[in-house]
């Protein structure tokens, strides 16, 4: 009797349903799966063959045999699973003595309480560690940072404290994603045993404690990614100085020269290779034959452009600013624009008055009004006075050894060349911008009440 249900009759279960809209699926999933045939470069089946069972899970000696005998052209396509699974692996095999010499170290746990209260002894120690050759397959590489610079905007001035600080912060939470944090979690834990048997007791509790910060804290660094990060810092860095280097070949420039003249042979030297054809025309051949120079080149600039609002927010700065008397004019137009945004996030009004946060949504509320203002106030005779001012600001930062500033101030200068127009001139959207924090601020101080 044939027994087998068409998909379009009714269920045997007696829904009333057919049978291809009720148990037809389910009865294909107890179905035996079909045996998915050898692939072509595989040897013929040897009828006597019997494959090795594969354990439900498996060791890492056999995963690391397993990638053994993956064929050669096939063996890229794996790697990364496979030696993803292997760390899972080993991890998993070292449990047991992980957990053991974390019981260990409990005993230790006061002194390395000591230690983490001298920050710089801490950090010092935690550095020597993680230059031991263990840790060299954790680390960063050149790419990874020149990747993280693309996202945030360019690398950091080191010159700048606070600047440095926040962009080496944001380059490293950028690039540790929480895979890698997983990932090198598992591979700090599995060196524990090792320096615990060593009696290294200090060491074995600086990797516990950044392990567990690598996988708990996703937004913040520590010391150990801060040490994985330098390595790739400084290839970057090398590989920069080689590009500089063979820019400066190029142009002829002699380096120690450079670095030894004053601010006015500096600024006389520019301007003679900008009327030099010779060098012009070597410059731009260079720029061609490297597109990546030209892209780092405009980078730079666009990063110095945004760094403009801190430095004019310094008081050596200040006389750059518009007056007072300038933007008072503008107040009421940018308080109303100011109420509006507080009335669609009101959480702006909670935040710190000098937050990245307040102060982006602050720009990007008032940019419009902001170009209003430049192209209102700085009318060619300002604009004039203003070149005096930053001529004379670049000198002063210069002799003070403030090069950054220097720097930042002589692309204020060259960006007037660059655009004309007041209104499209950053420079001087960011000059309006600080004044009018700094209006906001003396209003705020002047409202609160008297502690």
């Amino acid at each position: 009797m044939n027994t087998k249900v068409g998909r379009n009759d009714p269920c045997p279960c007696g829904s009333g349903k057919k049978y291809k809209r009720c148990h037809l699926p389910l009865d294909q999933q107890r179905k035996p799966k079909v045996e998915m045939k050898p692939a072509v470069d595989q040897e013929p089946e040897d009828p006597e063959y019997i494959p090795p069972a594969i354990p439900a899970k498996p060791s890492a000696a056999f995963l690391r045999d397993l990638v053994d005998k993956v064929p050669e052209k096939r063996r890229a396509e794996f790697h990364d699973l496979l030696s993803q699974t292997l760390e899972v692996a080993e991890y998993m095999e070292l449990q047991e003595e992980i957990q053991a010499a974390g019981a260990v170290l409990e005993a230790h746990r006061e002194e390395f309480n000591k230690i983490l209260e001298d920050e710089p002894a801490y950090l010092n120690q935690a550095q020597k560690l993680f230059e031991e050759d263990r840790f060299t397959p954790l680390r960063f590489t050149a790419e990874d940072v020149r990747r993280a610079f693309d996202h945030i905007g360019g690398p950091p001035n080191l010159s700048v404290r606070d600047e440095a600080a926040r962009k080496l912060h944001a380059a490293i939470v950028f690039l540790a994603v929480k895979e890698r944090r997983t990932q090198w979690t598992m591979n700090l834990l599995k060196h524990l045993p090792h320096y615990v048997k060593a009696g290294r007791f200090m060491d074995a509790w600086i990797i516990q404690f950044c392990a567990l910060a690598t996988s708990d804290y996703v937004k913040e660094s520590n010391a150990f990614l801060y040490a994985m990060f330098c390595y790739g810092f400084d290839d970057w860095n090398s590989e920069k100085l080689a590009r500089d280097e063979e820019w400066m070949q190029t142009l002829r420039i002699d380096p120690a020269r450079l670095r030894s003249m004053s601010l006015d042979e500096i600024n006389a030297w520019l301007r003679e290779q900008e009327a030099d054809p010779a060098r012009k025309g070597r410059m731009e051949a260079f720029i061609n034959s490297h597109p990546e120079f030209r892209e780092t080149a405009i980078a730079n600039i666009e990063n110095i452009e945004r760094e403009f609002v801190t430095l004019l927010e310094r008081d050596d700065a200040r006389p750059l600013r518009p007056s007072q008397e300038e933007i008072e004019p503008w107040l009421p137009a940018l308080l109303e624009s100011w109420k509006k945004a507080l009335e669609n996030k009101p959480e702006l009004a909670e935040s710190d008055t000098a937050g990245e946060e307040t102060k982006k949504c602050l720009r990007e509320i008032i940019d419009p009004m902001l170009r209003e203002m430049a192209k209102t106030i700085f009318i060619p005779e300002r604009i004039a006075r203003l070149l005096i001012q930053l001529e004379n600001f670049q000198r002063e930062v210069f002799a003070a050894g403030d090069k950054y500033a220097a720097v930042c101030a002589m692309t204020a200068i060259n960006s007037f060349n660059r655009k004309g127009e007041p209104e499209k001139n950053y420079f001087l959207i960011a000059l309006c911008y600080a004044s009018f924090r700094e209006l906001l601020e003396n209003m705020s101080q002047q409202s609160s009440p008297q502690g």
